[in-house]
């Protein structure tokens, strides 16, 4: 990873959004995996935050090439523990949104039936699936887009389950010594996110179901946040070090929390945002042309910490348009 010297100037983050996917194709692996998950959920988010067009096209051409006519999505499996095949829901939605193509209509029926299975599976050995994938993971890549389906066409009838749901998880990641919560990297991140991105998408009159979503971030962000680099906002593994994709969640989990109200802003907005630019001079660097690019421990190094950064720089940037 290259060196930090300081955190990145808001301009050098601005001058990357005005040049809008020309790194990102890199990033993508051909058909369903949860590295291009990530990536359409950022190129979604940056859209509907800085209405570049650039950015939805990028995820309707990836759809339009990856969903079938049928509603089938290529190379989708259909193994029910494997996130590789469940993260692309929240894309599938937007894709809906945007086209009102009916394919994506069906494959989203599609893919909540296998979410809706996958969600009433126990944590497993140490909270990970058959493919190695942690539980904190299988939380963020399925649990936003059962809510969002949800709330959209099934009457708000899985709420309690995805409530208890994160209630379980947290059991799984809390240190058996004492039911304190565990701080792990990236899996700490991959949770909050999740909750975060959950509670964002529950509907309110729903109050116990996401009162418990909004306790539960809270309590983390409690956990997570004394954690942090006091010269960086950034959060590393016990070895040392700046873990971006953790850190990436994280502060995207924190600046979500704030602009949903369920953060004080005082006391995490200016530290998250401090976080993020020592983030993005980590995940940006200058090129030969002069111009900034992902840098490579963010690009064909680490396409899932390239997705979090993207995701959170939209919020970022929300929490400057604030």
């Amino acid at each position: 990873m290259q060196k930090m010297d300081g955190a990145l100037p808001p301009a050098a983050i601005e001058e990357f959004l005005g040049r809008p996917v020309k790194d990102i194709g890199n990033l993508l692996g051909g058909g369903p995996c949860m590295e291009d998950a990530l990536v359409l959920r950022g190129c979604a988010d940056l859209y509907r935050v800085t209405g570049k067009t650039e950015y939805r096209d990028f995820v309707l051409a990836y759809m339009q090439e990856n969903v079938l006519p049928s509603g089938e999505m290529t190379d989708f499996s259909r193994n029910g523990d494997d996130l590789a095949d469940l993260g692309c829901g929240q894309a599938l939605l937007f894709a809906l949104d945007e086209t009102g193509e009916e394919r994506y209509c069906r494959a989203a029926d599609l893919l909540f039936e296998q979410v809706d299975a996958h969600s009433s599976r126990p944590c497993g050995d140490a909270g990970r699936n058959s493919f190695g994938q942690s539980l904190a993971e299988g939380l963020c890549m399925t649990q936003p887009f059962r809510v969002e389906y949800d709330r959209r066409f099934g009457g708000m009838q899985a709420a309690r389950s995805v409530a208890e749901g994160f209630g379980s998880a947290r059991q799984c990641l809390a240190d058996a010594r004492g039911g304190v919560l565990s701080f792990r990297l990236p899996d700490t991140g991959w949770y909050m996110t999740a909750l975060a991105d959950c509670a964002e998408k529950m509907e309110i009159q729903l109050y116990e179901h996401y009162r418990k979503l909004a306790d539960l971030l809270l309590e983390t962000a409690r956990t997570v946040f004394p954690r942090r680099d006091a010269e960086t906002g950034l959060y590393s593994r016990e070895t040392g070090g700046a873990e971006p994709l953790g850190s990436a969640m994280i502060l995207h989990a924190l600046l979500k929390g704030v602009r949903l109200g369920l953060l004080d802003g005082e006391k995490y907005l200016d530290e998250a945002r401090r976080g993020f630019c020592s983030l993005a001079s980590l995940a940006l660097r200058r090129g030969t042309d002069g111009a900034w690019h992902l840098a490579d421990a963010f690009s064909s190094g680490n396409p899932l910490g390239a997705g979090a950064f993207l995701m959170a720089l939209a919020e970022y940037e929300r929490s400057l348009k604030a």
